[in-house]
């Protein structure tokens, strides 16, 4: 496995962003923005000069971040009440955007020690690195 010092936290974002093309440097650990307009003259020639140095991160789907969303409450939610917050969250018109809203509201969700349960994107972040045969340094994760 390599070990790379990727920002999960962007990663995440990167995962959670449709609309844009996104690649994580395999030497670096850096994740590139490829612009549409090709505004970045030297990172094309860089990805044509060296494609393999480059994976590609593909954005979840609304239908997978869904599921992960429904997933992640039946699995890692103990607290009924927290649980049917989050449910109804996903029963909203935007269910993306009230989920990470409720989320606020159950810090003890988010961040109890130890471990923490990772919310369901981070959980998927790390899980997309682990199965490309990506490691985070231990003070990363």
């Amino acid at each position: 496995m390599k070990i790379l010092p990727v920002d999960i936290d962007d990663l995440v974002l990167v995962l959670d962003s449709n609309g844009m093309e996104f690649h994580l440097d395999l030497e670096t650990g850096e994740i590139r923005l490829r612009p549409e307009d090709d505004l970045d003259e030297e990172f094309e020639q860089l990805l044509e000069r060296q494609p393999q140095r480059f994976l590609y991160i593909e954005p979840v789907s609304s239908r997978d971040g869904f599921r992960i969303m429904e997933d992640f409450v039946r699995e890692k939610v103990d607290d009924p009440r927290a649980s049917d917050s989050l449910v109804r969250a996903l029963e909203d018109r935007k269910p993306f955007r009230s989920f990470k809203d409720r989320l606020f509201d159950y810090p003890e969700i988010r961040e109890s020690p130890p471990p923490p349960p990772p919310p369901p994107l981070r959980q998927l972040a790390l899980e997309w690195l682990a199965e490309e045969g990506i490691g985070l340094p231990q003070s990363t994760d």
